[in-house]
C-alpha cells in the first residue's frame, strides 16, 4: 500500500515535471519566432525597403479603400487576440497558485526569494512585448499578401474591361504595354517583399509547429496535470492561437503564389497573344508587293 500510494504521489508530479519542459521548449521556439518576425519587419521599416516598396506599387483608390476595410479587420482581430492571451497570461502568473513560475527560472527554481510578484510583473512585462511582436507580424504579412493578391484581380478586371470596351477586341498597343508595365510592377513589388519576409515566414511555419505539436502533445498526455479550469481553457486557446497563426502563413503565402503563378500566365499570355494579334492586323493592312 505504501508503495501504491508512493506512485500515485509521484505520477502528477512527474507530469508537471514533463508539463514544464514542454512549455519551456515552446516557449524558447515562441521566442525565436518573436525575435525574428520583430527583426524583419524592423529592418524593413528602418531601410525603408517596406516604405518604397508599397510606394512603387502606385495603389489605387479602389485598392485603397479595400485595404483600409480589410486593415481595420485583420488589427481589431489581432487586438482580441492580443487582449485575451493577456488575460490568461495575468491569471496564470498572478492569479493561479505559481503555475507560471516557472517562466522565472532561475528565480523560484534556483534562487528562492520570498515574495514572487516584482519577478512576475516583471516577466509579465516581457509577456506583452513578446505577445505583440508575435501577433501582429502576422497581421501585417498577411495584409501584405492581400495587397498584392488584389492588385493582381485588379489589374485582372481592368484588362478584360478593356477587351469589352475595345471594338472586335483589340486593345491599342500603349495600353497593352501600360497593363504589361503595371503587372511586372507588381511581381516585382512581390519579388522584393519575399526578399525580406521568406525567413519570417519560415520561422513563422517551423516555429508554431513545432508548438503546436508540442502544445497538442500536452493536452492530450498530460491534461491530468491541469487541475485548474481557466489553465485548461487557457492551454487550448494556446492551441487555437499557434493553429491559427500557422493557417495565416500558409493562406498567406499559397494566396500569393496563386496570383502570382496563375494570374501571371494568364495575363502574360493574353499579352502576347494580343501583340501577336495586332502585329498580324499590320501585315494584314500593310502586305508586301511582289516584285512579279
Amino acid at each position: 500500500m505504501s508503495r501504491s500510494h508512493a506512485v500515485s504521489r509521484f505520477l502528477p508530479v512527474q507530469s508537471l515535471v514533463v508539463e514544464a519542459l514542454f512549455f519551456k521548449f515552446i516557449f524558447i521556439s515562441w521566442t525565436i519566432l518573436c525575435a525574428v518576425s520583430q527583426t524583419t519587419y524592423f529592418a524593413a521599416n528602418y531601410t525603408g525597403s517596406l516604405g518604397r516598396m508599397l510606394v512603387a506599387m502606385k495603389i489605387s483608390q479602389v485598392c485603397a479603400k479595400y485595404c483600409r476595410r480589410t486593415s481595420a479587420i485583420y488589427i481589431s482581430l489581432a487586438w482580441i487576440v492580443l487582449l485575451m492571451n493577456l488575460a490568461f497570461l495575468m491569471y496564470a502568473f498572478f492569479f493561479s497558485g505559481g503555475y507560471m513560475d516557472f517562466a522565472l527560472a532561475p528565480i523560484a527554481i534556483h534562487i528562492n526569494v520570498s515574495d514572487l510578484f516584482v519577478s512576475r510583473c516583471a516577466v509579465f512585462v516581457l509577456y506583452i512585448y513578446l505577445s505583440a511582436a508575435w501577433i501582429f507580424p502576422h497581421a501585417a504579412s498577411l495584409m501584405l499578401a492581400n495587397i498584392f493578391s488584389h492588385q493582381y484581380l485588379q489589374v485582372e478586371h481592368m484588362f478584360e474591361q478593356r477587351l469589352l470596351d475595345c471594338d472586335r477586341r483589340q486593345m491599342p498597343d500603349s495600353e497593352i504595354e501600360i497593363m504589361r508595365r503595371r503587372h511586372e510592377g507588381i511581381s516585382i513589388s512581390v519579388n522584393k517583399a519575399d526578399r525580406f519576409l521568406m525567413f519570417s515566414n519560415a520561422a513563422a511555419f517551423c516555429c508554431q509547429l513545432f508548438g503546436t505539436i508540442l502544445l497538442l502533445y500536452a493536452l492530450i498526455f498530460h491534461h491530468r496535470a491541469m487541475t485548474d479550469p481557466i489553465i485548461i481553457v487557457m492551454s487550448a486557446f494556446w492551441m487555437f492561437a499557434q493553429s491559427f497563426g500557422l493557417l495565416v502563413t500558409i493562406v498567406g503565402g499559397i494566396m500569393v503564389h496563386h496570383c502570382v503563378s496563375s494570374k501571371a500566365y494568364v495575363l502574360s499570355s493574353r499579352f502576347f497573344l494580343l501583340q501577336r494579334m495586332s502585329l498580324g492586323l499590320e501585315l494584314y493592312a500593310y502586305p508586301c508587293h511582289s516584285r512579279f
